[in-house]
């Protein structure tokens, strides 16, 4: 199992543990998934998840390969010819 799995299983298990209250915990238990699954910074994962939260709001971002992953409202400023 690699690393960023693990980690994502642990943080999951303590957000989801009787007893601990864990504010916004739909965005946070949404980020710790895609951190896991779609290979993701973990900020990325979180602006995203926070941002479908509030409503109607745009990320604007230079990083077009871990944005491209996530779902959201996302515009991409300068993307490079790669």
């Amino acid at each position: 199992m690699n690393i960023r799995k693990k980690i994502a299983e642990v943080m999951l298990q303590l957000v989801e543990a009787k007893g601990v209250v864990v504010p916004d915990k739909e965005v946070i238990v949404g980020m710790l998934q895609d951190y896991k699954e779609k290979n993701v910074d973990f900020i990325d994962a979180y602006l995203v998840q926070y941002t479908n939260k509030q409503g109607p709001l745009t990320i604007y971002t230079l990083d077009k390969k871990h944005f491209s992953r996530l779902s959201g409202d996302i515009a991409v400023l300068l993307s490079d010819s790669k």
